[in-house]
């Protein structure tokens, strides 16, 4: 007896949906797109790790520039506030804005925050 392909899946997902509807019914419908569940956890941390590792290369190169006779005043004021500010940052976009804002209040230019980050 030969079934075609297309009446096998049809008469299963006749029986999976009546097995959803009899039993698990509070269940999200499958075939639905929808999934049952979403795992997030390992990228949370991912990110977590990322950001405090790029927080901590970036406090290094602070002090090392901190130590630079040649660098200006309004240049070591951005440098030391940021410094400050790093252990509350939580995101790359949030370190992004803050050595942005941080420059523009303490008139470091792009060319200056170029130098001091390399």
């Amino acid at each position: 007896m030969d079934i075609a392909t297309s009446t096998y899946r049809t008469n299963l997902a006749g029986l999976i949906s009546y097995l959803h509807g009899e039993y698990f019914s509070e269940e999200i419908e499958p075939f639905s797109g929808t999934p049952g569940t979403v795992i997030t956890n390992s990228q949370s941390q991912q990110q977590t790790q990322t950001i405090q590792t790029t927080v901590l290369q970036l406090q290094e190169k602070i002090i090392k520039k901190l130590n630079d006779e040649s660098i200006e005043k309004n240049e070591k004021d951005f440098l030391t506030k940021l410094k400050e500010t790093l252990p509350t940052v939580t995101n790359i976009f949030q370190l992004f804005i803050t050595i942005v804002k941080l420059a523009k209040e303490f008139g470091v230019n792009i060319d200056s925050l170029l130098k001091l980050m390399t």
